[in-house]
C-alpha cells in the first residue's frame, strides 16, 4: 500500500514536471516568435500628482494626433478646419499608452465664429511599427474606466471648465453659430 502511494506520487511529480517543461518550452517558443508581450505598467498612473496633465511633452504622439484631426475634418463634411490644436496627455496604465485631451477651435463651413471643443483619445504606441494608434471610442475592457478616472482629476476638470466657458461665450456671441450647432445636433440625433 505504501509502495503504491509512493509510486503514485512519483508518477504525479513526473507528470507535473513534464507539463512544466512543455509550458516553459511553449513560453520560450512564444517569446521567440514575439507572441508573448509583457506589458510594463506605469507606476502611479491613477494618481493626479504622479500623473499630471502635460502639454508639449511627446512630439511624435502630438504629430499623430494632429494628423488624426486633419483626417477627421475630411470625414465630417461640415468641418472646414481645426485651429489652435493643443494636446494634453496623461500616461495610461501601460508604458507607451496615453489618454489624450485635445483642445481645439473647430471652424464650421460658412460660419465665422469657431467652436471651442475638447476631444478625448486613447493612444498606444505599436511595439512592432513604433507608430501611434489612436482610438476615439475605445471598447477594450477597462480603458473607458481609465479614461473616466483620469478625466475626473482636478487638472483635467479645470481644462474642461475653461473650454465649457469658451464654448458658451462663442455660442452667445454668434446667432448663426448657435443655429448651426442646433442643426448639427438635430441631424445627429435623427440619423
Amino acid at each position: 500500500m505504501k509502495a503504491r502511494w509512493i509510486m503514485t506520487c512519483v508518477v504525479l511529480l513526473c507528470a507535473a514536471a513534464a507539463v512544466g517543461f512543455i509550458l516553459t518550452e511553449d513560453n520560450a517558443q512564444m517569446a521567440a516568435s514575439g507572441e508573448v508581450v509583457v506589458l510594463e505598467e506605469n507606476e502611479g498612473y491613477l494618481d493626479m500628482e504622479s500623473n499630471p496633465l502635460l502639454s508639449d511633452t511627446y512630439p511624435e504622439l502630438e504629430d499623430a494626433v494632429r494628423k488624426y484631426y486633419s483626417e477627421r475634418k475630411e470625414d465630417t463634411g461640415f468641418v472646414e478646419d481645426y485651429h489652435n490644436v493643443q494636446i494634453y496627455t496623461k500616461k495610461g496604465r501601460y508604458k507607451d499608452s496615453y489618454v489624450v485631451f485635445v483642445r481645439y477651435d473647430m471652424k464650421i463651413k460658412d460660419i465665422y465664429t469657431e467652436v471651442p471643443g475638447l476631444g478625448t483619445l486613447y493612444v498606444e504606441k505599436n511595439a512592432d511599427s513604433g507608430e501611434y494608434q489612436i482610438d476615439s471610442a475605445p471598447e477594450q475592457e477597462g480603458i473607458q474606466e481609465l479614461v473616466n478616472t483620469l478625466a475626473s482629476h482636478g487638472d483635467v476638470q479645470s481644462l474642461m471648465a475653461q473650454i465649457q466657458t469658451d464654448y458658451e461665450n462663442a455660442v452667445a456671441s454668434d446667432a448663426l453659430l448657435a443655429e448651426a450647432l442646433q442643426d448639427l445636433k438635430n441631424a445627429y440625433e435623427n440619423r
